[in-house]
């Protein structure tokens, strides 16, 4: 199985977003994904849906909450619209310690086409790629 990191904070309304993105990577895939869902603020009812798309494509899903403390130790500007819940991506190498490689997506994208060849993709010495958003390049 292949490795999908989502963070999400609920209290944001991103549940929705949430699903949407899961599904557009799982509707878009032959592979099965293990996925891994950073959160701070999770309902219940969210996990239930969630966990429903993830059985119809035969991925699962791994909860892993993040506490308020951890987060708090970042400042997020005044007057922005972003929340702490943005720097959990930080955590993302000592959550995921056991798992040789993983691709991050932010939690309100649509994926259009499969990601396994990004998965595959041979990043040489370099421990992280990045592909900018909404443009072609290379890593």
């Amino acid at each position: 199985m292949k490795n999908l990191v989502l963070i999400i904070n609920e209290k944001n309304s991103y549940g929705r977003h949430l699903g949407t993105t899961l599904l557009s990577v799982l509707k878009n895939s032959k592979e099965k994904w293990n996925v891994f869902i950073v959160y701070e603020n999770l309902s219940e009812e969210t996990k239930v849906k969630l966990n429903t798309i993830a059985k119809s494509h035969s991925s699962n899903i791994n909860y892993l909450e993040i506490s308020k403390s951890d987060l708090d130790r970042f400042k997020v500007g005044q007057g922005t619209h972003l929340s702490s819940i943005v720097f959990a991506r930080l955590f993302i190498p000592e959550l995921l310690k056991n798992q040789e490689k993983a691709i991050y997506l932010d939690c309100d994208i649509v994926v259009l086409k499969p990601l396994e060849s990004l998965y595959e993709m041979d990043l040489k010495d370099k421990s992280i790629g990045v592909i900018l958003d909404g443009k072609k390049s290379k890593i």
